[in-house]
């Protein structure tokens, strides 16, 4: 998380679980997808750069706040709850506690003129890394622009039907390689995607999984993050010299 000692503000690190009042700057680098918790409890997990930590919202409070959280952007939350952390599951680094969105918490957007930069938090990997990383449990992380999709398809497992579809994405290496989007990251990026496919989009791609299911191919597995067409300066740049390269 990316915290600043301005206006009255504290760094990340002194909010802690005695704490009601306070406010913290900082910039949201993941939204995950919203997930069942204990059988019942829908939860959706926001993660912040610098001194990272794992914010959570629960239920009702899931649509109110994913509606003012966009990727990259700083805010200056107050009033979160804030909870040491139990175990593992939670932990992002250092600090050892996360938080929790409620009814009471106060979002406000700060507003910045300079075109956002990719936080150093992503290690963008090539596509030629790939061959490093195949069928092992380490994940990647790539920046690709779309050059086409193939027709969505339902696979069958032993525990129900899955929906898949392939992506082609390239960078500067001029390597094509295909991303596949697995059910809800197809139904929610994916339509994202394809309502733009003619603009060929840019992905921003995180913790996928390098696999050779009869030919090398990106995947996404459940802690994926995927962002489409990010406002932010990298995306451009690829996007510019995509458009150079097409022109020449």
């Amino acid at each position: 998380m990316w915290s600043e000692h301005a206006d009255g503000m504290l760094c990340l690190p002194e909010v802690n679980a005695c704490m009601v009042c306070w406010t913290s700057q900082v910039q949201l680098i993941e939204a995950s997808h919203v997930k069942t918790n204990r059988g019942s409890e829908l939860i959706k997990k926001f993660r912040y750069f610098g001194v990272k930590v794992t914010a959570l919202a629960i239920d009702e409070n899931i649509d109110r706040v994913s509606n003012l959280l966009v990727p990259f952007k700083k805010y200056r939350i107050s009033r979160a709850r804030v909870y040491e952390t139990p175990n593992s599951s939670l932990s992002v680094g250092s600090y050892r506690f996360y938080w929790i969105f409620t009814d009471e918490i106060v979002i406000d957007e700060v507003i910045k003129i300079e075109p956002l930069k990719l936080p150093c938090y992503f290690w963008l990997h090539s596509i030629a890394s790939c061959d490093i990383v195949v069928d092992i449990e380490n994940f990647i992380d790539v920046m690709g622009i779309i050059l086409c999709a193939f027709p969505a398809r339902e696979i069958f497992f032993k525990e129900g039907p899955s929906v898949a579809r392939d992506y082609v994405i390239v960078n500067y290496e001029l390597r094509p390689i295909i991303l596949i989007l697995w059910n809800e990251f197809e139904a929610v990026e994916g339509t994202d995607t394809m309502a733009n496919i003619a603009q060929n989009p840019v992905l921003i791609s995180v913790h996928l999984r390098v696999t050779t299911d009869n030919y090398l191919s990106l995947s996404t597995q459940s802690s994926s993050v995927i962002l489409v067409s990010p406002i932010v300066q990298e995306a451009g740049n690829l996007r510019a010299w995509s458009a150079a390269f097409v022109s020449s």
